[in-house]
């Protein structure tokens, strides 16, 4: 009863008991020689458990000694020592640690002495109770008034990529995979604000210094790593660091068999949650056979290219993954991502594309109703083909729920809230995705939108302009800026524009469709005409999305033809249509009663009552 007593009143005094440092252990002002005989004495005389001041001598230099025969539990240290370290570091190192039932003790080190003499126990068993009652008021106090004091804000980190040490440039799936699961995992705990693949992704390789990226992702901490073969067997090391000084707080490596991946991205991230004193616990995961788990990892390594290879390649890995076991719900989330948007970039007809992907993903559920990513395969199959909003809201809610660091599903919910009008709630997912994913061009891209939809065009043309210099190669920016320039009548400029993006993306049919457009607007009806005719003929031997068909006929004002290719797209399922409602490019035919039922049939507008 007096141990648990004691152990109720310690949470409590914790704080000041780090303050005061090793003073106030051993009164060490009257005692400089005393010696401390194991790490249960030397941990007691900082306050810290026995595992963290292995790790501080590991890591920090804490002046331990061995005896000769070097056993982990046969070592001692002077209170002199300790005082003048502890004083060297104490504002790096000096915060509270919570309570560590579990830390690890040496089997052969002795029980420790108790270093505090009675009579100096007892004054301090009375301030300790003192100190602990006035918390517990300090308590009652903030439970009786009024709960309108903010959350406390967010531990956020990073997971820098992972370095491939195999020797390997084939392997370089498995360190980006392993960087890409370890995000999934930490996402996972809802204290942890954690940085998505794209924007860490830039850091591969860099030459910054961890401050710098720590300010650049705005993050408290920073996890880096490396992978290692070593014959059959994998060597993880991995360490936590601390942004605002650059201190190593944690490190580790680990040996495993290839298919313990998972064990080891799980040990990795409790230590994390331990580190950045995080109150959740880390879910558990299956395990998952080698052969499998690397299957999966080349699938999200292939599909991350956002290429039509990319996605195909991805596909078979992910088909394979839950062929060898279909029990496992990530591969079928992979598989419903696959689908969707080789569906949506006009790789695969969308009615092939989109059942195929939602069953997938309501399989992804079925085995694992907490995977947020499987939620939002599910959203985005919901919103893009099936036109049923009001689900696909709600499966976007349950992602979010689940882990609300997961920006594709933030960018996915934005999009769809965009597309039906409700634009500053739109605007409000794409800045909650930018807190997870701060360097995503296509997220900045969606606000540029927001400004444009809401009348702020030179704001939005800045932002894309912006865009466009920080990432010369990416065509988006120059797809934006072609369509800000067009509406505001800065033909020029547009058409300059298009050039940009042609160029970039190699004439792909998505673009000239717009660049059709651009030019006929503009009063070069032959350019615009010859354009549209080599898609008509282009559409004859691989799949032209009937949008970029229809969004060239308006540019010509063939309302006709437009609309009919506007009605094949509806008949398809393409996510397109779901932007009927809002695209500025298609306001001349809004008054068409034929487009007015392409609306009602997509959901955008409610059906005529009889």
């Amino acid at each position: 009863m007096a141990c648990a007593l004691w152990r109720g009143v310690s949470r409590f005094v914790a704080p000041w008991r780090e303050a005061a440092g090793p003073l106030y252990h051993s009164g060490a002002v009257d005692s400089r020689e005393q010696r401390l005989e194991s790490w249960k004495e030397i941990a007691s005389y900082l306050g810290r458990s026995p595992r963290t001041v292995q790790r501080w001598e590991r890591l920090e230099g804490l002046p331990v000694h061995r005896l000769q025969h070097d056993k982990l539990g046969s070592v001692y240290a002077y209170a002199s020592e300790l005082d003048a370290w502890w004083e060297a570091r104490r504002t790096q190192l000096g915060g509270p640690e919570p309570e560590d039932d579990d830390a690890p003790e040496s089997p052969t080190a002795p029980a420790p002495a108790d270093p505090i003499p009675a009579k100096r126990r007892s004054s301090l068993w009375l301030g300790a109770l003192a100190i602990a009652l006035a918390a517990v008021a300090g308590l009652l106090w903030k439970r009786a008034a009024p709960a309108s004091q903010p959350a406390p804000k967010a531990v956020r980190l990073a997971v820098l990529p992972f370095s491939n040490f195999t020797g390997d440039p084939q392997q370089e799936f498995l360190s980006d995979g392993l960087t890409e699961e370890m995000i999934a995992e930490l996402g996972r705990l809802p204290e942890l604000g954690v940085i998505a693949r794209t924007s860490v992704m830039r850091y591969k390789k860099t030459e910054k210094s961890i401050r710098e990226i720590g300010q650049d992702l705005r993050v408290d901490y920073v996890l880096e790593g490396s992978v290692r073969q070593e014959q059959k067997r994998l060597r993880v090391t991995a360490q936590l660091i601390r942004v605002a000084d650059e201190v190593h707080v944690w490190a580790e490596s680990y040996d495993r068999e290839t298919g313990d991946l998972i064990g080891v991205q799980r040990q990795i991230a409790t230590r994390i949650a331990e580190e950045t004193r995080l109150r959740t616990a880390v879910p558990d995961d299956r395990a998952v056979d080698p052969a499998t788990y690397l299957a999966y990892l080349r699938g999200r390594f292939e599909w991350n290219k956002r290429t039509e290879d990319g996605f195909r390649a991805g596909l078979a890995q992910f088909q394979q993954a839950s062929a060898s076991d279909p029990t496992w719900a990530r591969p079928w989330s992979g598989i419903a991502d696959s689908y969707m948007l080789m569906g949506n970039y006009g790789f695969l007809p969308a009615q092939e594309a989109a059942p195929k992907a939602k069953e997938a993903a309501q399989k992804a559920i079925a085995l694992d109703p907490d995977l947020a990513e499987a939620h939002a395969s599910l959203g985005l199959v919901l919103a893009s083909a099936d036109w049923d909003f009001p689900t696909a809201n709600a499966e976007f809610d349950r992602a979010h729920a689940l882990n609300r660091s997961l920006a594709t599903a933030r960018l996915w919910h934005g999009l769809l809230l965009f597309d039906l009008g409700r634009v500053p709630e739109a605007r409000t997912q794409f800045t909650l995705g930018l807190e997870s994913d701060p360097l995503s061009d296509t997220l900045r891209g969606m606000l540029s939108d927001c400004d444009f939809v809401q009348g702020r065009i030179e704001q939005a043309i800045a932002t894309e302009k912006a865009s466009a210099e920080a990432s010369p190669d990416r065509p988006n920016p120059w797809i934006s800026l072609t369509r800000y320039y067009a509406e505001s009548g800065r033909a020029p400029e547009a058409i300059a524009a298009a050039e940009k993006a042609r160029a970039l993306t190699h004439d792909h049919p998505s673009v000239m469709g717009l660049y059709a457009y651009v030019l006929a607007k503009a009063g070069r009806r032959a350019d615009a005409q010859r354009v549209l005719d080599q898609l008509v003929k282009e559409s004859a031997e691989r799949h032209v999305r009937a949008f970029d068909l229809a969004l060239a006929a308006t540019g010509l004002g063939e309302k006709d033809r437009a609309i009919a290719w506007l009605e094949a797209m509806v008949a398809e399922h393409h996510v397109g249509a779901r932007s009927l409602g809002n695209y500025a490019e298609f306001a001349s035919l809004r008054s068409d009663p034929r487009f007015q039922a392409l609306l009602v049939k997509v959901g955008l507008r409610p059906a005529a009552r009889s």
